[in-house]
């Protein structure tokens, strides 16, 4: 009697709990440490360890490499609630069903139409523009120092929304500084030509962009005025010195977690350049030309915004970073077209 097996997975990023998704960070970067020239990165692994650990089967006994590949299998069981279930085969060819990619074509005579598998973990590929978009910590409580009180923090809503322009302007600036400064300390490792003392500073400036991205989105409780009310509060809000006065709170910040929230906010920006393609329409990089720092983006954004819709710098700081967005990308899709224009 063949036995019916009852998989129970995550269809979306957005499905899994954050102990699922720090789970998916954890084997990710084990297979990230372990590869080299002869192990490179396979997402083929990660989906096959993500398989067990997400559908909750143990593994009791490994298959038999004496036998033909048809006829290997694992000796497994499902553990649920601290409790093991019945032992079952589970057979590789079963596995390789469940786990090889849908085809992205619909031509039924196709080769990858008709070699198509289940494509039960192909949402971790985000080939198919499946991305984590919500939060996975919406409070956590970190300490100044070991020996200080903890201190709440919350964090960001669905679709950044309470976030101010000068909140996002922030919090892109500062991923866009740990992405540079980390990458430079990659190729400083790969070069070996640089002394522990450089290779130590450059560590710490990558662990404090990471600090302060993270102060920048986790908003503490202060007291603030409602600018609709004009009631003073006491409440988590966001304060434009957050970023460096609460950076030392998200020191050690554990790598996993950190990981996660990279997930997450590569989802976000995937799906504003998507709802914004001419604010985030990639540039040709034009190499005699520096390219534009920050703070010349911020100030020609408010001077745009100042000009167009008669707003001054404190007002534009404060307005919804989505409203501010949306009239960029109304600015630049007349701006394209005027260009076509002139061309003709």
């Amino acid at each position: 009697m063949v036995k019916k097996i009852n998989l129970t997975l995550p269809k979306h990023w957005n499905q899994c709990t954050t102990e699922q998704l720090e789970l998916i960070a954890s084997v990710m970067q084990e297979q990230i440490q372990r590869q080299d020239r002869y192990h490179p990165f396979s997402m083929e692994n990660v989906k096959l360890a993500m398989f067990f650990a997400l559908s909750g089967i143990q593994i009791v006994e490994g298959p038999n490499p004496r036998v033909p590949v048809e006829e290997q299998y694992y000796t497994c069981r499902f553990l649920k609630d601290g409790k093991h279930g019945e032992t079952f085969s589970l057979y590789l060819w079963q596995i390789n069903y469940w786990l090889s990619a849908k085809a992205k074509t619909r031509d039924q005579q196709s080769a990858e139409y008709i070699a198509q598998g289940a494509g039960l973990l192909d949402w971790l590929d985000n080939e198919r523009e499946q991305f984590l978009t919500t939060f996975p910590y919406p409070t956590i409580k970190r300490k100044r120092k070991w020996w200080h009180m903890e201190k709440a923090f919350q964090g960001a809503f669905p679709d950044l929304d309470g976030f101010s322009w000068a909140q996002y302007r922030f919090a892109s600036d500062m991923m866009q500084s740990y992405t540079q400064i980390s990458n430079n300390l990659i190729r400083m490792q790969e070069m070996g030509k640089f002394s522990d003392e450089q290779m130590m500073k450059q560590a710490k400036s990558v662990d404090l962009a990471r600090d302060m991205f993270l102060a920048t989105i986790f908003n503490a409780k202060t007291k603030y005025i409602d600018t609709n009310t004009g009631i003073v509060k006491h409440d988590f809000h966001y304060e434009s010195n957050q970023c460096s006065d609460n950076a030392q709170y998200f020191r050690n910040f554990p790598d996993t977690q950190w990981q996660v929230i990279l997930f997450w906010w590569t989802g976000i920006m995937h799906t504003l350049s998507k709802r914004y393609p001419h604010v985030f329409k990639v540039q040709k990089v034009n190499h005699k030309k520096a390219p534009n720092t920050p703070l010349e983006i911020y100030t020609a954004t408010t001077a745009t915004m100042q000009k167009y819709a008669g707003l001054t710098e404190d007002q534009v700081n404060h307005q919804s970073y989505s409203l501010v967005l949306e009239h960029l990308e109304r600015l630049s899709k007349e701006n394209e077209e005027l260009e076509k224009i002139r061309k003709k």
